[in-house]
C-alpha cells in the first residue's frame, strides 16, 4: 500500500511538470505569432522572448501576483 501511494504521488508529480512544460510552449508559440504578424523588430523580439524565458524560470509558472 505504501509503494502504491508513493508511486502515486510520484507520477501526479510528473504530470504536472509535463503540463507546466506544454503550457509554457504554447505560451511561447503564441508570443511568437503575435510578435510576427505585427512586425515587431528582431531586436524587441529577442528581448521580449528573453524576458518570457527568464520570468518563467524564476517562477516556474506559478502566478506569483496571487
Amino acid at each position: 500500500l505504501l509503494y502504491a501511494t508513493i508511486f502515486g504521488n510520484v507520477t501526479t508529480i510528473f504530470q504536472q511538470m509535463y503540463a507546466n512544460t506544454n503550457r509554457y510552449h504554447e505560451m511561447l508559440n503564441s508570443v511568437r505569432d503575435f510578435l510576427k504578424l505585427y512586425q515587431v523588430p528582431k531586436g524587441l523580439s529577442e528581448r521580449v522572448m528573453d524576458y518570457i524565458a527568464s520570468t518563467w524560470s524564476m517562477s516556474h509558472g506559478i502566478d506569483t501576483e496571487k
